[in-house]
C-alpha cells in the first residue's frame, strides 16, 4: 500500500509542465537569501504534488504495463532525486528549514522529500525531524508516522501505533508490535496524538 503525507494542493498555484521541469535546473544549487530558498522548496513541492496526482490519474485509467504509467513512474523517480539533492544540501549547510524561513509548504517540501528517500536517509534526519516537530515547524503527525515506519522497517516494535499489518492467521488488520504497549498514549499525547484505543475503533481493529 503506497502511503505518503496526505496534504490539500488545491490552494497551489501550478505551473505549466514545460516551464516546471526547465526549471528544475535552477534548483540544484541553494542560494544564500531565504526568499529564494522558500521559493525553490515551495517549487520541490509543488512537483511533487503534480506528479503523484498524474500518477494517479493514469493509474486509474490505464493498463499497469503502459507506457505512461513506466513514463510517469520513472519521472517521479528522477525528480525525487533531484530533490533529494537539493533538500540535503540545505540540512547539510543550515539544518532544518524554519517555518519562519521558507514557510509552511517549504518545510513540506523538505519533509516530504524525506519522506519519499530510502530507511537509511530518513533515519538520518529523523533527529532534524523530531526537533523541527518540538519547535512547531513541523506537523507531529509527520514524525511519529516516520518514526514507526523506520522502525517496523527494521524489525522494531513501533512507539506510536500507526503502523498496521494483516494478521497471517486471521486474515485482519492488526497494529504492528507496539513498544511498552502499557505506555503507549502517554507518547502518542506528547505528540498531540489521541488515545490508541480511540484510532483502533477509527480503523475497525479489535484493541485491548
Amino acid at each position: 500500500m503506497r502511503i505518503y503525507l496526505a496534504v490539500l494542493s488545491l490552494g497551489l498555484a501550478l505551473f505549466h509542465e514545460d516551464s516546471l521541469f526547465a526549471q528544475n535546473a535552477e534548483i540544484s544549487s541553494v542560494t544564500q537569501t531565504d526568499g529564494s530558498l522558500k521559493k525553490q522548496l515551495e517549487e520541490v513541492f509543488s512537483i511533487h504534488q503534480r506528479l503523484r496526482a498524474q500518477r494517479d490519474s493514469i493509474e486509474a485509467a490505464a493498463d499497469p504495463n503502459s507506457p505512461q504509467i513506466k513514463k510517469i513512474h520513472q519521472q517521479i523517480k528522477e525528480a525525487d532525486a533531484r530533490h533529494l539533492a537539493l533538500v540535503e544540501s540545505v540540512l547539510t549547510k543550515q539544518g532544518w528549514p524554519t517555518k519562519k524561513q521558507v514557510g509552511h509548504f517549504g518545510g513540506l517540501a523538505a519533509f516530504v522529500t524525506i519522506q519519499q528517500a530510502d530507511i537509511a536517509v530518513q533515519e538520518k534526519y529523523l533527529p532534524m525531524i523530531r526537533q523541527a516537530t518540538l519547535q512547531g515547524d513541523l506537523s507531529p503527525m509527520g514524525y511519529v508516522y516516520m518514526q514507526d515506519n523506520i522502525l517496523v522497517a527494521k524489525g522494531k516494535p513501533q512507539m506510536f501505533g500507526t503502523k498496521t499489518r494483516i494478521n497471517s492467521t486471521t486474515k485482519k488488520q492488526e497494529f504492528a508490535p507496539i513498544e511498552d504497549k502499557a505506555h503507549v498514549d502517554e507518547r502518542r499525547a506528547a505528540f498531540g496524538l489521541g488515545p490508541l484505543a480511540d484510532y483502533a475503533k477509527r480503523l475497525g481493529i479489535s484493541y485491548q
